[in-house]
């Protein structure tokens, strides 16, 4: 395929993760994200989304969801790769991997067509969040790119949310029992949150 040979010409010799994940995983994101949109199109139809979000997204230039992965990710991983010809920052094979898949993910409520949040305030709704991400990337064959992906879950997801909300997504297990729905109260200024961290730094 075209698109394969082309990413990998831009793809260093050396790093063998990102060519594993062109030739394990980039068909398949082909295959599910090319007719989906990330950014612009008609959302008129999509009544999962209120009239606010509609607006928002037909006003940015059309966009795949596919597109938007790529033209994200490359970047990002070439930055990656910098740094390490620099001697700055080493990563492991895993963190490459964990990465990826991460990225792949950021926008995954819009892959969910209906979902309007990602709700990871207790154990059960961040295990809920872990299944429905995991169940995404083993439509992308994930497995074949990273097959211990699922013991990194925890991970993946922990960065997959935290792109979703600016404040208050996946505040990990410490930070649960603080079950209020204003998502102000988790401005790291707020008195409500300086209380929750002063609690967690004490167990």
């Amino acid at each position: 395929m075209f698109l394969l040979e082309f990413l990998k010409r831009a793809v260093p010799a050396d790093d063998q993760v990102t060519r594993s994940f062109i030739d394990q995983m980039v068909s398949a994101l082909i295959e599910r994200y090319v007719t989906l949109s990330a950014k612009g199109g008609e959302h008129q139809e999509d009544s999962w989304l209120d009239e606010e979000t509609k607006r928002k997204f037909e006003a940015n230039a059309d966009q795949s969801m596919l597109s938007h992965q790529l033209n994200g990710l490359f970047p990002s991983l070439r930055l990656m790769y910098v740094l390490e010809l620099e001697d700055l920052r080493t990563f492991s094979d895993i963190e490459r991997r964990v990465y990826i898949l991460s990225y792949l993910m950021h926008d995954v409520d819009k892959m969910k067509q209906g979902l309007r949040r990602i709700l990871t305030r207790d154990r059960a709704a961040i295990d809920a969040a872990k299944t429905m991400i995991t169940d995404e990337l083993e439509q992308c064959r994930v497995q074949k790119f990273f097959p211990e992906f699922a013991a990194y879950m925890e991970d993946i997801t922990f960065l997959v949310v935290n792109t979703q909300q600016v404040w208050g997504t996946n505040l990990t297990t410490f930070l649960s029992d603080c079950l209020c729905c204003d998502i102000s109260c988790y401005h790291p200024g707020s008195e409500r949150t300086q209380d929750n961290l002063g609690r967690s730094r004490q167990r």
